[in-house]
């Protein structure tokens, strides 16, 4: 108040509640607490608006002498513990108590040990359907590549399909031949006599044949069938015999190219699959014969180190363009004449030999001839 030239005058100004208010909480430390203001009386006179408003009597009241303190005020059923201190100017005071319960399940701790829990099924989630992706894209995998060594498989018989034609018409003229003798020894016209002695000879050459039928179409059967993986104990040398004796022997004869076999004596045996195996070495034997203008040879060595049981297959044939190396194990490649290959046989040969946990490499010089090198581990 004061008195110019005779007037008297008062100047009245008052602070806005808001923004005071909005400067207590602009602390670093107001998240985590309710602040309000009281008077002497203990009414509010500034309030958060989850304690009341304005002019409510606070449930905490002021010492006569205490400049500050704390109290702990059961609210609601609940405990909680109220901190104030003095204003210097005026009869007023701070408060504060805590705006969350500390071991309240709603509590700050326990919100984030909520969200956390969440993320982590959340994770899991995904992980778990992410693995069963990963899972189905593999069994899908498999299942083409399956599919696609069953297509190699037929199309390798399909050109050997002549020389196991002449495997089976063989034993099956011998079986026509017989017969046909022994009806004759049997017809009254020519009045012939002849003990079971005399047709047993013939009879034998009958069973002979018909067995010899029977284990051709089972090692075809058993080669051409779509089967799971069967590892097993083998003798690499036993495996290259069984399957020269069924499919190449008597073709190569008639064709004028020799099969010589220089193998390691006593190598020892391998777990694997004999009937995948017998498909990759029919691949690369195929594609050695279609190579070689007759006369010619292919030469099969084994032999075995420390861990690897190896197979060598050299043809004296065409050979392979260095440029093409780089390119033969890729599907559908070849340097077969049109209609003549198919570009799987070594693409397939090179999956298996990688699924039985080995290595197969080529050496070629164009016009000369190839080697194709096959290490197996041992188990």
């Amino acid at each position: 108040k004061k008195i110019v030239k005779g007037n008297y005058y008062v100047i009245k100004s008052s602070l806005d509640p808001k923004k005071i208010y909005n400067y207590m909480m602009s602390s670093e430390q107001s998240g985590d607490v309710n602040i309000s203001i009281i008077n002497k009386s203990g009414q509010y006179q500034l309030v958060s608006p989850e304690k009341g408003k304005s002019l409510d009597s606070s449930i905490v009241t002021l010492g006569k002498h205490l400049q500050k303190g704390s109290s702990k005020i059961v609210e609601d059923g609940k405990s909680n513990k109220y901190a104030y201190s003095c204003l210097d100017e005026v009869d007023w005071a701070v408060i504060v108590n805590k705006r969350f319960q500390e071991n309240g399940f709603f509590g700050l701790h326990s919100s984030l040990i909520i969200i956390s829990v969440a993320l982590l099924v959340i994770l899991i989630i995904m992980i778990a359907s992410r693995s069963h992706q990963i899972a189905q894209m593999q069994i899908d995998k498999d299942i083409a590549r399956s599919q696609l060594e069953h297509a190699s498989k037929l199309a390798s018989v399909g050109e050997l399909a002549a020389g196991i034609a002449h495997e089976i018409n063989n034993p099956l003229a011998i079986i026509v031949s017989e017969v046909g003798l022994i009806k004759d020894k049997m017809d009254p016209n020519f009045a012939m006599s002849y003990t079971p002695e005399d047709l047993n000879p013939h009879l034998q050459h009958i069973h002979e044949a018909a067995y010899r039928c029977r284990d051709i179409t089972r090692k075809l059967l058993s080669f051409v069938r779509q089967d799971g993986i069967e590892l097993r104990q083998h003798n690499i040398n036993d495996i290259i015999d069984d399957l020269i004796d069924s499919f190449f022997e008597r073709e190569f004869l008639v064709s004028n190219i020799s099969i010589i076999k220089k193998y390691q004596k006593n190598n020892p045996d391998i777990i694997t699959d004999s009937n995948q195996l017998k498909q990759v070495l029919l691949n690369i034997i195929n594609n050695a014969s279609d190579a070689i203008s007759p006369p010619g040879k292919i030469t099969i060595t084994t032999a075995s180190d420390n861990q690897f049981i190896i197979i060598s297959i050299s043809d004296t044939g065409k050979g392979i363009r260095e440029e093409d190396i780089g390119h033969i194990f890729v599907p559908f490649f070849t340097t077969k004449d049109v209609g003549k290959g198919t570009g799987l046989g070594l693409s397939v040969s090179y999956g298996i030999i990688k699924n039985l946990g080995g290595n197969i490499e080529v050496e070629s010089i164009f016009k000369k001839g190839t080697t194709f090198t096959i290490k197996l581990p041992y188990k």
